[in-house]
């Protein structure tokens, strides 16, 4: 289990001084976990009435940031999503949540992969071959 921040929108991407600690860890970070058969992100960048799942078989990006270079905009990094793993998740969630008591379900959905995701998988894996 790790704990990763993605720092300020995409100033990791852009060699932003303030970010080079962030930048460097994550890039020495991947190599050193392997490849993973995939790698289950939580972020805050959503709000939602229930934990959501995105279950995409091939996820866009959603630049849920604004004022930043134009090349900020045209990142692409297709990772395959896992609908099976984000079902099986759902399954576990709820399986917890119902114990604590009066949680709403979990849901599934086919949103995009918002930038506290993409930031810092393109810097672990940049190849975007992990699900």
């Amino acid at each position: 289990v790790l704990f990763v921040a993605h720092g300020g929108g995409p100033l990791p991407l852009l060699g932003d001084p303030g970010h080079a600690s962030l930048t460097t860890s994550l890039q020495t970070i991947g190599p050193q976990l392997g490849k993973p058969k995939a790698v289950l992100l939580i972020s805050a960048h959503w709000e939602e009435d229930a934990p959501s799942l995105t279950a995409s078989a091939s996820p866009n990006l959603h630049f849920d940031y604004y004022g930043f270079p134009p090349e900020c905009y045209k990142y692409k990094y297709p990772a395959p999503g896992a609908p099976d793993l984000a079902e099986r998740a759902r399954g576990l969630i709820d399986t917890h949540l119902s114990s604590l008591g009066s949680f709403p379900k979990s849901k599934l959905s086919q949103r995009d992969f918002d930038h506290g995701m993409f930031v810092p998988m393109m810097l672990l894996f940049p190849d975007a071959s992990v699900p």
